[in-house]
């Protein structure tokens, strides 16, 4: 996860970046080009946001996934950790 954060935290960085460094070349010069540039940071943005968004309800899918079938089973998700943490102690 701090992986997935700092990936995204650069995406950002540079999108800003990009955005920052339009602005500045094209503001005296073309109005219309930094509005097409806002928009294009704003779409890469909403793109960003969407894949995390997925990507965060997929992993919730998943936990859901696995909690039903430890319920199905008869167990608890935090009582097979609690065993295994129990059984490396006595190793």
């Amino acid at each position: 996860m701090d992986e997935q954060n700092r990936i995204i935290n650069e995406a950002f960085r540079s999108q800003s970046q990009m955005l920052n460094d339009a602005i500045k070349e094209f503001s005296e010069n073309n109005p219309r080009m930094i509005i097409n540039a806002i928009q294009q940071q704003a779409e890469i943005f909403n793109q960003i946001i969407q894949q995390q968004g997925q990507i965060f309800a997929d992993a919730m899918k998943q936990f859901d996934e696995k909690k039903t079938q430890a319920l199905q089973n008869g167990t608890d998700l935090s009582s097979n950790v609690n065993s295994e943490k129990q059984q490396k102690k006595r190793k």
